[in-house]
């Protein structure tokens, strides 16, 4: 137990603290001229020797280092050891049973219930789960020809909206979607790493032709607002927290 708490200790103790405090002389110093010439300097006063605090800085992160013990999207896997703020950890994850300040002996336990793959996702991959489920996907299709949509229709109007998505990637409805029955929504599935599939919403966008070649455009406003966490930051002012 001894040893334990010495661990917790080593890893909660800040590394390399140094502040630097910047200082200004509070009353100016006025020396005659004539004595600057003849190299002579005064005795200090008391009032030389009053200064005032600028600013002081300091170089301890304010980030620490936590041993996942659940997956938590966005952030890791269990057995996962990850930097993040300090507050998001004592004031969320610690409370929620998430994660814990790590030791070998708890990494080493940690490390047998890892699974060979992960099951959440992490990085931009995460973000790219956010934004698939908080988007409406409109897939245009040309109303004056009969049609069955296809893989190849839907990378194409995910290419439209900045995603680069393998058709072998991409599930669509098992009722086939045609010219003669064009639902107003249904959702396809993207496989995003072979770890998790992301519902997607769609609709087919029915383009007219205006002029010679140019047509009616589907809408480009479709994404949700998503908030994805900065870990290593703290709280901002708007985000609930969890009372101890």
């Amino acid at each position: 137990m001894l040893i334990k708490s010495l661990n917790i200790y080593r890893l909660l103790k800040p590394v390399g603290i140094r502040p630097v405090v910047t200082l200004i002389k509070k009353y100016p110093r006025k020396v005659p001229s004539i004595l600057l010439a003849e190299g002579i300097s005064p005795k200090l006063t008391a009032d030389d020797m009053v200064y005032e605090e600028v600013k002081m800085e300091t170089n301890e992160s304010p980030c620490i280092n936590v041993l996942l013990v659940d997956d938590v999207p966005g952030l890791g896997s269990v057995g996962t050891v990850t930097p993040v703020h300090r507050n998001k950890f004592w004031r969320y994850l610690y409370i929620k049973g998430l994660a814990e300040l790590p030791t070998e002996e708890r990494i080493n336990e940690m490390k047998s219930r890892q699974k060979e793959r992960p099951t959440v996702l992490c990085g931009e991959s995460y973000v790219l789960q956010q934004r698939l489920s908080n988007m409406t996907l409109y897939i245009p299709m040309n109303p004056s020809r009969e049609w069955t949509l296809n893989k190849t229709h839907v990378k194409v109007a995910l290419r439209r909206y900045g995603f680069a998505i393998k058709e072998h990637y991409i599930s669509l409805p098992k009722e086939e979607i045609t010219s003669k029955n064009p639902t107003s929504r249904f959702k396809i599935s993207v496989n995003i790493d072979d770890i998790v599939n992301v519902d997607v919403s769609c609709s087919i966008f029915l383009y007219q032709k205006l002029d010679k070649g140019m047509c009616t455009q589907p809408p480009t406003n479709v994404f949700r607002k998503i908030k994805i966490e900065n870990w290593t930051a703290d709280f901002s002012e708007t985000d609930v927290l969890i009372s101890p």
